[in-house]
Parts: structure tokens; sequence; C-alpha cells
């Protein structure tokens, strides 16, 4: 008899397409971030972090999940990839944000702290 129940409340669940507000871990969070002066892009998936300036070496950072705050998501890191320190913050704010380089509007603002330089732009 439990058995019966167990099936009707899996089904109620997938019927009413209940959402939770904020990803749980690992759940495939993705974000593209942009902004030029000097053009950076920052991707953000489960299988990784990028970052990449114009000209400049890519900095790859292994992915852990996003600590949220009110309407900011951040992301924080003290070494790379190759275990190098190399600091990292990621600050996505949930507000329009106009891209002239994709020439549109992204549901973020972005805010990149690398190496004592900070990078402002928008993100999806």
């Amino acid at each position: 008899m439990n058995r019966v129940y167990f099936v009707l409340l899996v089904g109620l669940l997938g019927v009413c397409g209940c959402k939770s507000s904020q990803p749980a871990a690992g759940s495939g969070e993705r974000f593209t971030l942009s902004g030029n002066s000097p053009f950076w892009t920052v991707e953000i998936s489960t299988e990784g972090i990028t970052f990449e300036e114009l000209g400049k070496q890519i900095v790859a950072y292994p992915y852990k999940p996003s600590v949220r705050a009110g309407d900011r998501i951040n992301f924080v890191f003290a070494k790379d990839a190759s275990g190098n320190d190399r600091r990292i913050r990621i600050s996505l704010t949930k507000s329009p944000c106009l891209d002239r380089m994709v020439g549109g509007e992204q549901p973020y603002q972005a805010e990149v702290e690398l190496d004592g330089k900070t990078y402002l732009g928008c993100g999806k």
C-alpha cells in the first residue's frame, strides 16, 4: 500500500511542474558573461569556469556551486584548476544590463575581480 502512495506522489509532483527558485548544487548552473575595455569573457558550467581576456591566456577553475545572497549570485575561488594561488570573485546581480557588444539586454550585471583588477559587464 505504501508503494501506491509513493507512485501517486511522484506522479503528482511531475504534473505540478514545481521548481525551486534556486538550483540545487550541481544542478546545471550555466552562465556566459562578457565585457569590453578590455574585451573579456567568463563561461560558467558544471564542467568548470573559464576567464579569458583578449590576447591573454585562459584561466580555468574547477566548478563549485554558487553562493546566493538575495538577488546576487557569487562564485569565489582561491586557486585555479592547476592549484595556483589565483583568486577570482564573480558576482552576478539579477538586474537588466545593456550589452552593446551583443546588441541587447542581458538579465544580469556582472562583476569579476581577478589579480586585483575589476571587470564589469553583462551576463545570461
